[in-house]
């Protein structure tokens, strides 16, 4: 099961690439299943991400998980 990973600093830029990954990979019926959103301030985020996607898709082909990039910050 391949897996994508997009990094950068641009907000806007990392936004738009998710609605479209949104709108051509996942099954507009299922996303609500199928796509997971993490807040950058839960601790337990990095870990449940990597679980969502080691999952397999309800009812498709493909999961989508998307993580704000200021929960990986290095300090």
């Amino acid at each position: 099961m391949p897996i994508q990973i997009y990094w950068g600093e641009d907000e806007f830029l990392m936004h738009r690439a998710i609605g479209k990954l949104l709108k051509h990979i996942l099954d507009r019926d299922w996303n609500c299943i199928n796509y997971s959103e993490y807040s950058p301030s839960a601790q337990e985020t990095i870990p449940q991400a990597f679980a969502d996607v080691m999952t397999l898709p309800v009812r498709g082909r493909r999961r989508l998980s998307s993580q704000s990039q200021s929960a990986l910050q290095l300090n």
